[in-house]
């Protein structure tokens, strides 16, 4: 297990525990003509989930976007429960039955623990040694309080909110 901070361009974004494992989320796949399996838009989780074929994989709605040439609905893909990340896949419906699937799942066997043994504060105490900085917005009293000030909301913070994910 090992655990790591999410960074883009530079910034820390958030921070969570990482159960980094050698999964290969398959490079973008798209999978057409599925009109003629005749999934209805009702069964799509349980589809994506048989077409893995893995015990504790599951996916789980993200969001929907209905448009002109049919609704767009994006899944997350679970193993226990536990997102794997930048597994996701949009199906493209329309009249309610499935036409097509595009995006990266993981079907290869995982055999990894999810049941952590670290608890929050350890998992951000990791993130911060990981990252290196000399402080954190959240430990910044004055940018904590123009946060507040900005969303006029005392109950904002920078704090993170850690998050058990499956990366590679």
């Amino acid at each position: 297990m090992k655990l790591s901070v999410r960074r883009w361009s530079g910034l820390l974004l958030s921070m969570g525990l990482l159960l980094s494992v050698s999964l290969q989320a398959q490079s973008l796949r798209i999978l057409p003509n599925l009109e003629k399996e005749k999934i209805p838009e009702n069964e799509l989780a349980d589809y994506l989930t048989r077409m893995t074929g893995q015990d504790g994989m599951s996916f789980g709605l993200l969001r929907e976007n209905k448009q002109p040439d049919g609704n767009y609905i994006q899944f997350q893909q679970y193993y226990y429960k536990v997102p794997v990340d930048a597994a996701r896949i949009t199906a493209q419906v329309k009249n309610g039955v499935l036409q097509k699937l595009v995006g990266k799942w993981v079907d290869e066997p995982l055999k990894i623990d999810v049941n952590t043994r670290l608890i929050e504060s350890q998992a951000i105490e990791k993130g911060k040694e990981y990252a290196g900085f000399a402080q954190f917005k959240w430990e910044n009293p004055a940018a904590e309080s123009l946060l507040k000030a900005l969303n006029n909301d005392h109950g904002a913070t920078y704090f993170p909110n850690p998050k058990l994910i499956i990366t590679k």
